[in-house]
């Protein structure tokens, strides 16, 4: 069992070329798989054995998706049994009849192996059931849900005249918008399907919004639902992204708006995150029925949180501002691997820091919430291209945002969560590739050290014996510093030569 596993599933262990599974591959990258016996000519989809044996013995499947399950690190609802796992993106043909069409728009973008997320929860959303699905960073939730999203419109096209759309994708941030509607439309192309983004407040002298997928943000979706712009008759899957920053204090009355005009019977509702604490679960038991809970990754924190096997996670004591200036400049006189991105509590620290560095001669640019969008899309451009080197921000791209290039994530302020500690450094060490993650600390974050060094620890990182001696916070004393931050220094400047 363990060598057909092994066979199997050779991108998940590691193949000689150091490839993981769910990475995208070039196109000149020779998988040499074995073409399964179909009319399809998908030579990159098939597997390294034939699979008839183990299809024509459901016994035999089941133990090994059962060992594929462990190994992949793969938690369910012990009260539900889910469907089983997808082995290979062929089987979306085989097994679940979606059009040949999306296999090859997969192998065309570089998709040869589904990632442990997607080998569960396509497979749960192709037969109607709702997902709350919780695994890390880069490891391709995004892919999970366009994949049965689109197989589904496929085909259920010729059934009968719809009215649309037939899935909405809601977002917390403009950049994620953006890049999920990136992601809809590679998959979407030539497909005759239409996607469109909302991120801006729709006015009554708008035209009504006729597509079949709409992703957007919770503001800009529930003004085109108040001014009567779209129909959602014959909505079947609402997902929402980043469910754990959706279901905080500013968006949660916008959230039980739209719920409140959706055909709840009929529509699947479906939320993805990095992490999934108890209250988010809660919440969103109150409103979808009988979900299946996804997990993928060790577990830390009672299994709200997967593990970053993928970044060498450090702790930093800088005592105070002037430590921590020090410390910065310190990385980069010793030589950081770039590109690197930095965190910081607010706007005016970004800016100030954005100075700092502008001073300290290290290209970089800047971009928070106040941004004007030309300025906000300039500076990422920027960063992907290789522009400039450092990206300085606030928590406003710690979430979703693929920067498959980042080296470096740099908490220059500690964060106040475990969640957004995990989402910042999330933006490295993606699809399988290493990155490192420094996080600096003074006397005004011991609160919040225990928990992050907990799950630090727990990813596999060593940190000094004294930091687990730190008391751990209450559960009023978290909430207290997520609402009210604490107070900082100025960001010192060095003179101007």
């Amino acid at each position: 069992m363990e060598q057909i596993a092994r066979t199997l599933f050779a991108g998940t262990l590691c193949t000689s070329t150091g490839k993981k599974e769910g990475q995208r591959t070039s196109k000149t990258h020779n998988l040499k798989r074995k073409e399964p016996d179909s009319n399809m000519k998908l030579s990159k989809f098939s597997s390294n054995i034939a699979l008839s044996d183990v299809e024509s013995d459901k016994n035999s499947r089941a133990s090994l998706e059962s060992y594929m399950r462990k190994h992949l690190h793969i938690r369910l609802n012990k009260e539900l049994r889910p469907p089983g796992l997808l082995f290979q993106f062929y089987e979306l043909h085989t097994i679940f009849g979606v059009s040949e069409q999306v296999l090859k728009r997969l192998e065309t973008l570089g998709y040869y192996q589904p990632t442990p997320i997607q080998r569960q929860v396509i497979p749960c959303m192709l037969n109607e059931m709702q997902v709350l699905a919780c695994s890390v960073t880069g490891s391709g939730k995004t892919l999970a849900f366009v994949v049965p999203i689109i197989s589904k419109l496929l085909k259920n096209r010729d059934l009968k005249e719809r009215r649309m759309p037939q899935a909405v994708i809601l977002e917390p941030t403009k950049e994620l918008v953006h890049q999920t509607e990136r992601v809809v439309r590679n998959i979407a192309h030539s497909l005759s399907i239409e996607c469109c983004s909302l991120m801006n407040r729709i006015t009554s002298s708008s035209d009504n919004i006729i597509f079949d997928i709409i992703v957007a943000t919770p503001y800009s979706f529930l003004s085109a639902l108040r001014e009567g712009k779209i129909d959602l008759s014959d909505l079947s899957d609402l997902v929402f992204d980043e469910a754990d920053k959706m279901f905080e204090a500013q968006f949660l009355e916008q959230v039980d708006e739209i719920l409140s005009y959706c055909p709840s019977a009929l529509v699947g509702k479906h939320l993805f995150s990095a992490t999934l604490p108890d209250k988010i679960e809660t919440m969103a038991r109150s409103f979808i029925d009988d979900p299946v809970r996804v997990i993928v990754g060790r577990g830390s924190g009672n299994g709200s949180f997967s593990c970053i096997d993928t970044v060498d996670q450090q702790l930093k004591f800088t005592g105070n501002e002037s430590g921590k200036r020090f410390a910065l400049e310190e990385l980069f006189r010793n030589g950081i691997a770039a590109p690197v991105l930095v965190f910081v509590q607010d706007k005016k620290r970004v800016e100030d820091l954005f100075r700092l560095l502008s001073r300290l001669k290290i290209s970089a640019a800047f971009i928070h919430a106040d941004c004007s969008q030309e300025h906000r899309s300039r500076a990422v451009e920027s960063f992907k291209r290789g522009v400039v080197t450092v990206l300085v921000t606030s928590d406003l791209l710690c979430r979703g945002m693929d920067f498959r290039c980042i080296q470096t994530v740099i908490n220059y302020d500690f964060p106040t969560s475990l969640s957004t500690y995990i989402h910042r450094i999330g933006r490295t060490g993606r699809a399988g590739r290493r990155g490192v993650a420094i996080s600096f600390f003074g006397e005004e974050d011991k609160a919040m050290i225990r928990p992050i060094a907990n799950f630090i620890a727990a990813c596999g990182n060593p940190l000094p014996d004294w930091i687990f001696s730190l008391p751990t916070p209450s559960k009023s004393q978290k909430r207290k510093l997520e609402r009210r931050p604490p107070k900082r220094g100025e960001i010192v400047l060095p003179r101007e030569a």
